[in-house]
């Protein structure tokens, strides 16, 4: 287990998330409804193939309040006007502050999106924590 890992208190569960092991839900302050609706609304504005994440405060149990950081992977390019529609329509829904970073599978990586990732824990899609 990685120190940012035991840091968070989470665990990986295995599953491949890009050139990272995707990690289970313990400390996720999201919930089921939440997860449920970020799901749904980043498939509409970027198809089934985005894969989701969330890191920074909301993955971090002992703290509180705090923006929505998402991490998320796409299979094509996402354009500044797909960002900002997909950024107001989370923000409506969950009344919460969005920021999010967006990577293109098959590209390198920025040292921000690095971090994004090594952080990122999976939403759940069915909403299941």
């Amino acid at each position: 287990m990685s120190r940012l890992s035991k840091a968070l208190n989470v665990e990986t569960d295995g599953r491949s998330f890009g050139n990272q092991v995707r990690r289970d839900v313990h400390a996720m302050r999201l919930t089921g409804e939440e997860q449920k609706t970020i799901a749904r609304i980043v498939e509409k504005h970027l198809g089934a193939e985005a894969e989701v994440s969330v890191f920074g405060s909301r993955v971090d149990d002992s703290r509180r309040g705090g923006d929505l950081d998402l991490y998320i992977e796409t299979a094509e390019h996402a354009s500044v006007r797909v960002r900002a529609r997909l950024k107001m329509a989370l923000e409506n829904a969950l009344q919460l502050p969005v920021d999010a970073v967006f990577h293109q599978k098959g590209q390198s990586f920025t040292p921000f999106e690095n971090i994004a990732r090594e952080s990122a824990v999976a939403i759940q899609e069915s909403g299941a924590q």
